[in-house]
């Protein structure tokens, strides 16, 4: 798969790029915020935590609406088929009911 191969090439690419900065720090200028301390005025320090932390909820939000779509799409699809068993043809991917040995025949 081509996104798998990039994720790879990309999390090679973060330590070198990390250790290049530190290396050869007359081109950038040191890390701003460390373990040790902040290098930045307390006016920028706020708002880029503040945005940290919206992306992080942001994030966290469409996570679980995209989980619950999923949910309810599953769930839909058993009622569905409990109500109207002919039109049982879809296959179910990731959960198994036995829906079949309800029918009579």
């Amino acid at each position: 798969d081509v996104a798998s191969i990039f994720i790879r090439i990309g999390l090679i690419n973060i330590p070198i790029i990390k250790f290049s900065v530190n290396w050869w720090n007359t081109l950038h200028q040191p890390s701003s915020i460390s373990q040790f301390g902040t290098s930045i005025h307390i006016s920028m320090l706020i708002p880029i935590l503040l945005i940290l932390i919206s992306f992080l909820c942001l994030s966290g939000i469409f996570f679980i609406l995209e989980t619950r779509q999923i949910i309810l799409s599953f769930s839909s699809f058993s009622v569905k088929s409990q109500i109207n068993p002919q039109n049982n043809n879809r296959k179910q991917v990731f959960f198994y009911t036995n829906n079949r040995s309800s029918k009579s025949t």
